[in-house]
């Protein structure tokens, strides 16, 4: 189970969002603003910050994420029917490099949910690793 941190504008929208990631037996957070996602992001376990993409584009937001997030993936997404990629403002490049993928919600709600039990498989082999690594030194020390 991750935990997954929700901030958007939209009620109507995080709420469906946190219901259908909550039924898949997700932990969701909601987050009143992006200094909350800081705060929540340092929860224990895999936590993946889902954030409107108009959000991440104010220039206070690109300054105060720091390079590197205490989440283990960031996911934007925007609402509506079509992608706006070629009339939209590109995200600040500092946070580009954050962002795993850019989705059109609730139409790619099943690539989310890929998304996420990517990130929290990946999470869980690289805690194995480090467990195994971790006993293998302690036994052979």
């Amino acid at each position: 189970m991750a935990n997954v941190v929700l901030l958007g504008s939209d009620p109507a929208v995080l709420k469906s969002l946190a219901q259908s990631l909550a039924d898949s037996g997700h932990r969701i957070f909601l987050a009143n603003d992006t200094a909350d996602i800081l705060a929540i992001a340092r929860a224990a376990g895999t936590t993946v910050l889902v954030t409107e993409r108009s959000l991440l584009l104010a220039p206070e937001v690109a300054e105060r994420l720091p390079a590197r997030l205490g989440a283990d993936a960031l996911i934007a997404f925007h609402s509506g029917i079509l992608r706006d990629d070629d009339c939209s403002p590109a995200i600040p490049q500092r946070l580009h490099r954050l962002v795993l993928a850019d989705l059109c919600l609730p139409q790619e709600m099943m690539r989310l949910l890929a998304l996420i039990g990517a990130v929290e498989h990946l999470a869980e082999r690289a805690d194995r690793g480090l467990v195994s690594g971790l006993v293998g030194a302690v036994v052979g020390g």
